[in-house]
């Protein structure tokens, strides 16, 4: 009797727990059923930062999402939990529209935010980071009320904050970081081995430091001075204990040369090229760099395409199979896409895809340093241009200007629109095109596509985008 009533026992507890499993199971695809939506719009509310830019209406959807979590684990009515997610799915889309107004309105805002994050300035300058970080959040919530005036006077004081933050730890972290460095090489003896690498960390240092003083509210450039500063104090210590040991016999000068090239092989290895060393360092180095650039240029594309798959699947399932006027536009758009890439070489222009929009980042477009005059060399590119606007009939142009980040945000800014405003009026006068179909708009510093750290990616952040909006359905008006 004892056995037969273990047996009851154990076949009883086996049952609950699969019946127990077998619930928690439904729930769980009940829940990704209710909440799906409402999940994906929070992912893309976080990765559009509404949280720091729309931060109310960031917190009233939390809010609701809470309540509707909460009914769901006490199982509460489906439509009640419905009607809370709706209601979190209505303060995102408020959210989102509020991130993209101060975008713009609160853009040089953003940036000192960004550059002081870089700088780490929470943990080297903590009472002015805060300080800015309560005053940006307080011009996102006035902003969100409509009150714009309070909301860029609280951005002007945020800015202000943080670019002091910024300042600050810069000077705590960079500048003390290759001050130390260049200590720590005085007490090794680095003069006597190195001494072109020390005296070029030391005059860096000397320079950023200056920058640091006369341009207090302009910090990319003494940034990167004192980051270099850092780097080549560091690098003049290797090189010294390098050259230190060669000579004293501990390594051998063929031994250290063999092991330089060991990298450069490894490298080529991994891009699937045969690296030969017998004639130096420069061949190499080109053709590596060429394949990076490939690999690069191939990234960008697959990007592009993939954007172009998930926005076609996500047409599709809207129109349920069906081959709407949309449908039917975005064919056209491939093959206008088409054309255009037959027009430009890649050291004239790149052609990239945005949802529905086309950009022409024209590579081979540039201006003299500080200023807006195009010069007559550009103006056989510019043509190509023109014929690119014709292949899309009725579309908007944007003619966006772009500069890196050195200099005054400011001045960035009005140079960036000069340049947007020169190459506007050239086709506005070579093409006769009416007032409605182009604009220009000047963004300084504030939208990169590569790092301003460097000087290749500094080139390519000074740059004409022109951005192509084709006519779709229910889009333009031509009134």
């Amino acid at each position: 009797m004892k056995t037969t009533g273990f047996r009851i026992a154990a076949i009883t507890a086996m049952v609950a727990c699969l019946f127990a499993g077998a619930v928690l199971a439904e729930n769980s695809v009940v829940r990704d059923s209710l909440f799906k939506n409402t999940d994906v719009m929070f992912t893309a509310a976080v990765e559009a930062h509404v949280d720091v830019l729309a931060p109310t209406s960031y917190a009233e959807a939390a809010d609701w999402y809470r309540r509707a979590d909460d009914k769901f684990n006490r199982g509460r009515k489906i439509d009640g939990i419905r009607r809370d997610l709706v209601k979190a799915n209505d303060a995102l889309r408020k959210g989102m529209q509020s991130a993209r107004i101060a975008e713009v309105t609160l853009s040089s805002v953003i940036k000192a935010r960004a550059d002081a994050d870089s700088a780490d300035a929470a943990n080297f300058a903590p009472e002015f980071w805060q300080q800015g970080v309560r005053k940006f959040a307080l011009a996102a919530k006035r902003l969100e009320q409509g009150n714009i005036k309070r909301a860029q006077e609280n951005g002007v004081q945020a800015e202000k904050a943080l670019r002091k933050a910024e300042l600050e730890a810069i000077k705590a972290n960079y500048l003390n970081g290759a001050r130390a460095l260049l200590n720590q090489a005085d007490r090794a003896g680095v003069e006597r081995y190195a001494p072109k690498t020390l005296t070029k960390a030391r005059n860096l240092l000397t320079q950023a430091s200056k920058e640091l003083t006369e341009s207090r509210y302009d910090p990319d450039l003494p940034r990167r001075l004192a980051r270099e500063a850092q780097y080549e104090a560091g690098h003049a210590i290797y090189i010294g204990d390098v050259i230190k040991r060669t000579r004293s016999k501990q390594l051998d000068l063929e031994e250290v040369l063999l092991e330089m090239e060991t990298p450069v092989i490894e490298i080529g290895a991994a891009l699937d090229m045969a690296i030969q060393m017998d004639r130096g360092y420069q061949e190499p180095t080109a053709e590596i760099t060429k394949r990076v650039t490939e690999l690069r240029e191939g990234s960008d594309s697959m990007t592009q395409e993939l954007e172009l798959l998930r926005f076609q699947v996500a047409e599709l399932q809207e129109e349920l199979g069906g081959t709407s006027k949309r449908v039917q536009a975005q064919e056209l758009v491939r093959r206008q896409m088409a054309e255009l890439e037959a027009l430009f070489d890649s050291e004239e222009a790149r052609i990239l895809r945005e949802r529905d929009d086309v950009v022409l980042r024209m590579t081979g477009l540039s201006f003299r340093s500080g200023q807006a005059v195009i010069e007559t060399q550009y103006f056989g590119l510019l043509r190509k241009v023109q014929d690119a606007i014709n292949t899309f009939p009725n579309s908007t142009i944007v003619v966006q200007g772009h500069t890196d980040s050195n200099g005054n945000d400011n001045a960035n800014r009005m140079l960036s629109q000069q340049r947007a405003d020169a190459v506007r009026q050239y086709l506005e006068s070579n093409m006769g095109l009416p007032a409605w179909r182009l604009d220009a708009v000047g963004y300084g510093e504030t939208k990169p596509v590569a790092n301003n750290e460097t000087m290749e990616g500094r080139a390519r952040n000074r740059r004409i985008d022109i951005l192509i909006q084709p006519q779709t359905e229910g889009r333009y008006s031509s009134n």
